[in-house]
Parts: C-alpha cells; structure tokens; sequence
C-alpha cells in the first residue's frame, strides 16, 4: 500500500544545538535535494525557506481562486438549464403565468453576473500582485546563486593552493625517503650486532653461574650427607654447631676459640684485650632455662670474664621475645651476656659486628667502674653508668631488628636483581622487534608482528599488535 505524499506533513523533528537548532523534513526516497541548498549558510537557508512559503501561500491562493470560479461555473450552467427546462414547462402551461418567472430569472442572471465579474476581477488582481512577487523571489534567487558561486570559486582557488603545497610536501617526503631508510637500517644493524654481543655474553655468564651453582650443589649435597648421617646423634650435632661457630668466626672476625675445659662453657677467648666466654647450642628445639642457668654459674665461676656469649643457632631461648633475637642481660653486678637466637636465620656478619661492639662498651663500662670504685666523692658517676646501660640495651633492641630487616631485604633484593635483568633481556628483545617493524613499514615491506616466546611472555606482557598505516595513494 503506498503512502499518500500529499497527506504528510513535511515537517520532521526540531532539535536545539545551542545557538542553533536542527531542523528535519520528510521527503520522498526518490527526491534529490539540490546542491545549492546543500552548499548554503545557514542565512541562505532560512532566506529559501521564508520564500518558499511566501510561494505556498500564492499557490494555495490561486488554486482556490481557480476552484470558486469553476465551481461557480457549473453552478450557472446548471441554473442556466434548469431555468430553461422551467421556461419550456412554463410556456406549455402558460406564457401569461410565466412571465413573472422569466423576469425574475433575468434579474438573477445580471446579478450573478455582476457578481461573477467582481469576483473574477479580484482574482486577476491577486494573480498580478503574485506575478510581481514571483518576480522578486527570482530575482533574489539569481543574485544569491551568483553569490554562492563567487564564494565556490574562491574556496576552489584555495584548495588548489593547498594541494599544490601538499605535492610539494610529498616530494620533499619522498627525496628525504631514502636517506631515513639508510639511517634506520644503520641503527638497526648496530642494535641487532649490540643484542648479539650481551647475548653471547648473557649466555657465556649464565653457563658459568649454572657450572658455579652446580659446584656449590655438589659441595652442599656432600654437607648434607655428612649431617644426615650425624643428626640423630645430639653430641655429633653440638659438635658440628660448635666447629661451625669457630670457623666462621676465624674467617671473618679473626677471633682465636680455645676449647673450654670440661663441665664448663664451649669457648673462651680475648677480644679486644676483654675476656668473653662463648656457649653454641645446636638444638633442634627450644634451649632450656636450665642450660641459661648453668651458663650463668659458668660466668659465676669466671669472674673476669667480663662478657658471655650464648648463642643459639637454630632455634629460640627460653623466656626470650621472638621478636627480638639479639638481647643483653646484666648479671652478677658487672658482667654483660648476650643472647642469639636462630643465629643462622640472620645475616651473621652484622651478628659477630654486633657481638664485637658489646664487648667494647662493655670493656668501657667495667674500665670505668673499676677506676672510680675507691672515690666517693662521686656517688652520680655510677648511676650515669647505669642509666647508659639503659640506653645500651635500647640501642640493642633497635638493632637486632634492622639486622633482621637486612637478612629480609637481602633476599627480596637478590631475588629483584635476577628478575629486573630477565626483564631488561625481554624489554630488549622487543625494542629491537619494533625496530625491524618500523625499518619494514618505510621500506613498504608487508609488516609481520613477532609473537614472544613462552618464556619472555611470562616476564613482560604481549605488546599490542600495531596497524600499518595507509599507503598515500
């Protein structure tokens, strides 16, 4: 069923932008909107639209113009008829009773003629006016054509000014082609040749840490054999807790152990012209309170052993915090003991430097209190001591907790170098792949984006496939 196109509104939608507004109309699939009015201001525009209803109005009013007269044109045949077909019948009966008849029809003719002529004289001025109206739009019709046309010229010219400097771009493009392309390729050679050499060199080092691994494995395994094979002897694991605790503290701090003698403590030694004892637990559980009990009656015994070491080097003491694993207790009025706890879980060069700067306070404390115990004069010189040892064990407590953050941060740190340099391999790899991508499209080679390999796709993401840009034509 087709739709009547006289009986829709042409009239679509307005919408406000702004300023401005946004008009629709409706008009027929097959109806083509001429270029004038498609090339048009908005000025332009709203003057055709003022003169195109000007234009309706005259059409609407010259077709009923048209109408009436037609209409009253058969409306006078038709009286015309009827009056003739009355006067016939009226002259059969009678010219005498027809005669009133007959005048009243002549009147009634020269009156709707009168009124016909009035009428129609009223229309053709209308239709003169509308000619001159007609006249007027055309004329302003031409004038705005011409000014559109004046206007598509001159933006004409100014487009072909531009395209004559965008061929001249490209010409300078297209001279200055070659030279990139040289270029590019120079430093995709040198990049190519620098990744070779730091991937000969990556391997060679790699292949040296695995053969350094693989000896220290080896090494380890042979320790390993030989402490599984004493651990369930809890003498042969004290023994071993003991010599490890010498040897490290020979290699690294210089310190010279003597055996203690039996029923007594593990080591003794002099440190810093201070004599210290030395007692190595190798347990696998809590250490006892009663073995820091016979520890202090070995300090007892020796009194000039002005320091104590009790080390544990595996697992917690008694009756000491966790969280502090390295503390000092006064005993016996002026010797100083250290406690260690789970030794090897900490960075044992900080834990011997620690142990070594105890020992030389304490030397000072005691060289002190010894040259000021026969003046009593001074009774404030003791308790500024005492208030110092206070201090001492505050700077102790804060200590042993930067030693475990550094055993903490040590490990993160090793575990960070190796996978920053994996990371940095990678992020090479693809820089050098983006390279050759790049060197292919100004070559106008067809781009292949490179996939990453399992392994480098675990270290950095895939990078996002990137679309060759047009070619100009």
């Amino acid at each position: 069923m087709s739709l009547d196109l006289s009986s829709v509104s042409s009239f679509a939608s307005r919408q406000h932008l702004g300023e401005y507004s946004m008009i629709s109309f409706n008009v027929s699939n097959s109806y083509e909107m001429p270029v004038q009015l498609l090339t048009s201001h908005i000025l332009q525009f709203q003057n055709a639209l003022t003169f195109a209803s000007k234009l309706i109005e005259r059409e609407v009013s010259i077709t009923d113009e048209f109408t009436r007269e037609s209409m009253f044109a058969e409306y006078l045949k038709d009286v015309k008829h009827q009056h003739s077909q009355e006067l016939l019948q009226a002259e059969k009966k009678s010219l005498y009773e027809l005669s009133p008849l007959l005048q009243r029809v002549s009147e009634i003719e020269r009156s709707t003629s009168e009124e016909i002529n009035e009428i129609r004289q009223g229309y053709e001025q209308q239709i003169k006016t509308l000619q001159k109206v007609n006249k007027m739009v055309e004329a302003e019709a031409h004038t705005l054509k011409s000014e559109v046309e004046a206007t598509l010229q001159k933006e004409l010219r100014v487009q072909q000014k531009r395209i004559t400097e965008l061929e001249s771009d490209l010409q300078r493009a297209s001279r200055s082609e070659t030279i990139i392309r040289d270029q590019c390729k120079a430093e995709s050679d040198r990049l190519i040749k620098a990744l070779e050499d730091n991937t000969a060199k990556y391997i060679k080092v790699k292949e040296e840490s695995i053969s350094l691994r693989e000896l220290r494995l080896t090494e380890k395994e042979d320790e390993l054999n030989v402490k599984s094979q004493r651990v369930n002897k809890s003498v042969s694991r004290g023994q071993d807790g003991e010599n490890f605790f010498m040897n490290i503290t020979k290699d690294k701090m210089n310190w010279d152990l003597k055996k203690a003698p039996t029923h007594s403590c593990d080591y003794s030694s002099n440190i810093l012209g201070i004599p210290t004892l030395f007692e190595v637990k190798n347990y696998t559980t809590v250490i006892p309170q009663k073995e820091i009990t016979k520890f202090h009656s070995d300090m007892k015994a020796h009194p000039e052993a002005l320091v104590g070491v009790f080390i544990s080097l595996n697992t917690s003491i008694a009756g000491k915090s966790s969280s502090v694993p390295i503390s000092i207790d006064w005993i016996h009025a002026s010797q100083c003991v250290i406690y260690v706890q789970s030794c090897l879980e900490l960075d044992v060069d900080h834990v011997l430097s620690v142990i070594e700067q105890i020992i030389r306070v304490t030397g000072i404390f005691n060289n002190a209190l010894t040259s000021h115990e026969s003046e009593s004069d001074d009774p404030m010189y003791q308790q500024r001591i005492e208030q110092a040892k206070g201090y001492l064990e505050r700077m102790m407590t804060r200590l042993t907790k930067l030693i475990t953050k550094i055993g903490v941060d040590k490990k993160q740190y090793m575990a960070l170098i190796d996978t920053n340099y994996q990371h940095s391999i990678s992020e090479l790899k693809y820089q050098i792949t983006d390279l050759n991508t790049s060197i292919q499209i100004l070559l106008g080679i067809p781009e292949v984006i490179s996939e990453p390999t399992s392994e480098e796709s675990e270290v950095i993401p895939e990078p996002k496939s990137r679309k060759a840009p047009a070619k100009k034509k």
